[in-house]
């Protein structure tokens, strides 16, 4: 977290003298904390600053670390929006609870999400239920959980817009993390298949600037109560990280290794076996539409920011008030378009789950001709609602509309 405090630095007398500044300054100085532990110190941030004997020394430092920030603070807002309306219904909760200071993350079970998804011609991409959460707190938990691959992989270019041109380079860690601010468990459907979400490897992103100074952005640590979103590299591994598993430099491919995604908390162990050869078809689908939302909206911001900023390091270098409401209109440009995608994308008639000719089996219908057909396939909402409760009547029902219109 950024956050402002006074400096306590004392000045010379004849710097006090020479400036007309008190004994001790009351210049902000810029402060990065992660948990309750501060980790990086730097100047200055207001006029008062720029008069004093540093400035010259640290002022280029000072400008190229606070654009990073800007454009970081941007782009955290506008994922936090992304992720929410670009859901993954396959892990979508029933259920988020606080119990004994453990976060309780429970979804619908295997066969039950299959049944729902499946027989009702669900969409891949839904919104997260913000309505279970009991706290915004708890909402950031659970919306971010298993999205720490995604500024990497599906929004992509979303980062290389926003982000990647004030550094020199980046890569992407892996590491097993430390010191949970709070615990959370993922349930799959029955208390057996509790697990917690630290267990799991978590992946961040270290930047380098052309100053040489190293920062990690982790725009999905909230699921582990961490509030930071950038943090001086050094600190932050040696707070958060136990052990790290593995780095890897960029370039990025603009949709990631599948492979690499099923090693999400979400695909692993019997959800991964169970819902059968085509997890990682599906899984692709999922996020190349994902990729093709995130891609319009990286497109549509850039064109927002030159158009009316003159781009982005105009839009970053500008004074404190001005900036403020750039980031405002730049955010909010972000959700009034992921709102429009959201709604064209549950309007369409592609990219929809279906089950297979038994019933059994989740696949994606991709083309509208399949779609087509399999309208005549899908139940409505009354008819699922009725033999919800007894799948061998369901699959039985999908065989016989299946083997009739497909």
């Amino acid at each position: 977290m950024l956050t402002m405090h006074i400096c306590r630095r004392r000045h010379s007398s004849a710097l006090v003298a020479e400036r007309r500044m008190p004994a001790r300054s009351i210049v902000l100085h810029l402060r990065f904390y992660t948990g309750d532990h501060p980790t990086f110190a730097t100047a200055y941030c207001g006029t008062q600053c720029q008069a004093c004997r540093h400035w010259d020394a640290d002022k280029a430092s000072f400008k190229a670390l606070r654009k990073l920030h800007r454009a970081a603070s941007i782009f955290h807002e506008v994922f936090v929006d992304f992720v929410a309306m670009t859901y993954d219904p396959r892990i979508a909760p029933v259920n988020i609870s606080e119990r004994d200071g453990v976060v309780h993350f429970q979804t619908m079970g295997i066969d039950s999400f299959e049944q729902l998804l499946g027989f009702q011609g669900k969409h891949v991409l839904g919104r997260f239920p913000d309505h279970l959460a009991p706290s915004n707190e708890i909402r950031m938990m659970a919306l971010m959980m298993d999205a720490c691959r995604e500024p990497l992989t599906s929004a992509l270019l979303l980062f290389q817009v926003l982000i990647e041109p004030l550094c020199d380079s980046i890569e992407k860690i892996a590491f097993l993390p430390k010191n949970i601010q709070q615990p959370m468990k993922f349930t799959n459907g029955t208390l057996d298949s509790a697990k917690y979400t630290s267990l799991v490897a978590h992946e961040v992103i270290r930047a380098t600037m052309p100053s040489g100074q190293q920062f990690i952005f982790d725009f999905s640590g909230q699921q582990f109560g961490w509030m930071e979103f950038m943090a001086p590299a050094d600190k932050y591994l040696r707070h958060r990280c136990h052990k790290i598993k593995s780095t890897q430099k960029s370039p990025f491919s603009n949709l990631g290794d599948i492979s690499s995604l099923l090693e999400g908390f979400d695909l692993t162990d019997t959800t991964a076996l169970q819902i059968g050869g085509g997890v990682e078809k599906i899984t692709g689908a999922i996020w190349k539409a994902k990729k093709a939302r995130a891609n319009k909206l990286a497109k549509t911001l850039n064109q927002h920011i030159t158009e009316n900023f003159g781009g982005l390091s105009e839009l970053l270098n500008m004074p404190n008030p001005e900036f403020q409401d750039a980031h405002n209109s730049v955010v909010g440009k972000a959700k009034m378009e992921l709102i429009r995608m959201a709604r064209e994308f549950e309007n369409s008639e592609t990219m929809r789950f279906y089950l297979s000719s038994n019933g059994s089996g989740l696949e994606v219908a991709t083309t509208g001709s399949l779609c087509q057909k399999l309208t005549k396939v899908w139940l409505t909402e009354e008819e699922y609602e009725k033999s919800k409760n007894a799948p061998f009547s369901l699959r039985n029902v999908w065989r016989q509309r299946y083997e009739r219109h497909m």
